[in-house]
């Protein structure tokens, strides 16, 4: 599945049109159908920005991976790494993850 299949098909999945995609992206509807037609592939910072609006990883976008929502698993970029990690602390490490997306999204 290419980048383009993926925007749109993700976009769908969540129930998100193209113009609010848009909108959040500060650009216009065309440019996202453009993205999803694969007449345009978008910077890495758009890129990171529509991943965060779709609720995905780049590393999906890009077919790295096909778990479109990857959870906090052992191994992660936290000191100790959560090998040993409780669910509940597991819990608490994705709701801060996604507290920071958050944050990262009204910012802008």
């Amino acid at each position: 599945m290419s980048l383009s299949d993926r925007v749109r098909s993700r976009r769908v999945e969540i129930g998100l049109k193209q113009y609010e995609v848009a909108e959040k992206l500060g650009m216009g509807r065309s440019n996202v159908g453009h993205i999803e037609n694969g007449r345009t592939v978008p910077p890495a910072d758009v890129l990171d920005k529509l991943a965060d609006i779709l609720k995905t990883t780049p590393d999906f976008l890009l077919g790295r991976t096909d778990d479109p929502n990857p959870k906090v698993k052992e191994n992660v970029a936290f000191y100790g790494g959560g090998k040993d990690w409780t669910p509940e602390e597991l819990e608490v490490a994705e709701a801060a993850i996604e507290a920071y997306r958050k944050m990262k999204n009204r910012r802008g």
